[in-house]
């Protein structure tokens, strides 16, 4: 069986770590269980999120999944992307193979959380 669990709530909350997470998972891993991880924040990039999980005592190296991730998979190779969002979206679209670009044309456009959003941005996307 494969347990996906998501990150914020989950295993920790903001920066706080939830009590019992890691041993909860220790003990499905000990079990032999599959653990992976999952979360709608996409701003990190994957080595940032598997690091939180690592200093929490969770190693999780190839069992993240962000959905700057999963965004990507919608995307193919090659492809121009208009990057709507923080490092970990450019990071997911570049292993696809897609193109990631702040401005100029594109085929696909790829929004996620960034802190530099601006109406500006909106406009170019919408273009």
């Amino acid at each position: 069986m494969t347990w996906v669990l998501d990150l914020d709530g989950v295993v920790w909350l903001a920066s706080e770590p939830i009590p019992g997470a890691a041993d909860a998972v220790a003990r499905l891993r000990a079990a032999g269980e599959r653990v992976v991880f999952c979360t709608n924040y996409s701003g990190p990039r994957l080595h940032e999120q598997e690091a939180k999980l690592a200093g929490l005592g969770i190693p999780a190296a190839g069992d993240v999944l962000t959905s700057a991730m999963a965004a990507a998979r919608l995307v193919e190779p090659g492809e121009r992307v208009l990057i709507c969002g923080g490092p970990g979206v450019a990071e997911a679209m570049e292993a696809r193979g897609a193109v990631p670009v702040r401005d100029g044309d594109a085929e696909a456009v790829a929004v996620g959380f960034h802190r530099d959003f601006d109406y500006e941005r909106m406009r170019v996307a919408v273009r």
